[in-house]
């Protein structure tokens, strides 16, 4: 007769217990990454719309036949805006997207001010550009919205909620 023999009930329950702490761990240094990184997310993404929240922008413009358009930018909060992001619509659908950052939106393109102002828009002030492009030859143009760039915590976002502004349509 072949003598078999398993092991005690008593090391059988130790190994269980073992185990199970050792998965018990895994899972909550698993669970407490992902906690931590949704909490970090949702307080950034908090710190952005509390920032975009206090921002109000007046947008003036003006078409210059072959010179471009003209766009006068307020800041009328005490927000602090890092730069702008500007998109020019054509009643035909297209639309053409200007940053003052290049790192805010790819494929844009560059916006230099007029008279060398600077795009850290303090409280209450405001900038005028030029959007001198040599593409800008549609004369059923739209609108154009601007959408401001705000730092928060170090970093730089673009606010969702853009202010709007008619281009006067200029017929031959």
């Amino acid at each position: 007769m072949i003598n078999k023999r398993g092991i005690s009930p008593l090391i059988a329950t130790v190994l269980i217990i073992g185990f199970t702490i050792v998965i018990a761990a895994i899972v909550i240094t698993f669970g407490t990454n992902i906690v931590k990184t949704a909490t970090e997310n949702t307080e950034r993404q908090a710190a952005f719309s509390m920032a975009c929240n206090g921002v109000s922008l007046d947008v003036k413009t003006s078409y210059i036949p072959n010179n471009g358009i003209n766009v006068i930018v307020q800041n009328e909060n005490a927000q602090v805006l890092e730069g702008l992001v500007i998109v020019m619509k054509s009643t035909t659908g297209q639309s053409k997207v200007y940053s003052s950052d290049s790192l805010v939106v790819n494929g844009s393109q560059q916006i230099p001010p007029i008279s060398g102002q600077t795009f850290n828009m303090g409280p209450f002030s405001a900038v005028a550009l030029s959007l001198n492009d040599d593409s800008i030859t549609d004369y059923s143009l739209g609108d154009i919205e601007v959408r401001a760039i705000v730092e928060s915590n170090g970093e730089k976002q673009v606010c969702t909620t853009p202010s709007k502004a008619k281009i006067p349509v200029i017929t031959r």
